[in-house]
């Protein structure tokens, strides 16, 4: 069975430390602290600029915009990491909502599955998983790298735990090249998804609190909304 991506509901935190500040604990990671410190950081606007390329031109427009764009961000980092333990090379293409012909296909796959299907099923889920959010909110494939980027220099943490969680749970696996272990890996993929996402969004809401929230006029607040409702054009 395909899975679909459940929401991850936000909360808020009023400690805040800058982001360039956070220490990394040296090998082997300590995922608890490792969290907790991401959970007390916070992005000042420059930085919100910097993770969405310089896509906003008013200052404040990206920290709004931003959100769909790191929820996407940790998806992508995680997935790329589950790509690696499943023995698979980096994804080249362009992840976008699966289409139904493409979810039928997968759905009339063998269970047991050859190299090339194997990597074709885990591509259709991945875009049942992360298409909806990345077509209904314009995010671009450019927006994607530069936030990749982004986390991954300022905060190196967040793609380790992936990858020290994910092999964890190889080595409980079978790892027999078949459509359970894709579905497996997604549940905890999920799993995992959702502690690592939490401790963003705490960072996220931060920005709103001691970090240096730039206050919105009701006409920037408008001007925002409505272009956020068109869609920005990708490059």
């Amino acid at each position: 069975m395909l899975i679909i991506l459940s929401s991850i509901f936000l909360v808020f935190t009023l400690d805040c430390v800058h982001s360039e500040t956070i220490p990394i604990s040296s090998s082997p990671l300590n995922a608890t602290y490792e969290l907790e410190k991401i959970a007390k950081s916070c992005l000042t606007n420059d930085e919100h600029d910097k993770l969405s390329g310089y896509k906003h031109k008013t200052k404040g427009f990206a920290r709004l915009g931003n959100r769909a764009l790191i929820q996407v961000t940790e998806q992508m980092i995680a997935i790329s990491e589950m790509r690696k333990v499943l023995g698979m090379s980096s994804f080249t293409g362009k992840y976008r909502t699966a289409t139904n012909e493409e979810i039928e296909i997968a759905k009339n796959l063998p269970e047991k599955l050859n190299a090339s299907n194997f990597e074709k099923y885990f591509e259709t889920v991945t875009n049942v998983d992360v298409g909806l959010i990345i077509d209904g909110f314009s995010v671009c494939q450019n927006e994607m790298i530069t936030a990749i980027q982004f986390f991954d220099k300022n905060f190196p943490a967040i793609r380790q735990i992936f990858r020290l969680k994910l092999e964890e749970f190889s080595k409980k696996s079978s790892m027999n090249r078949n459509k359970k272990l894709i579905e497996d890996f997604f549940n905890e993929y999920h799993e995992i998804l959702s502690e690592v996402g939490a401790a963003i969004d705490k960072m996220y809401d931060n920005s709103e609190g001691e970090c240096g929230r730039h206050v919105l006029s009701l006409v920037d607040l408008a001007r925002f909304w409505a272009t956020f409702g068109k869609g920005i054009p990708c490059n």
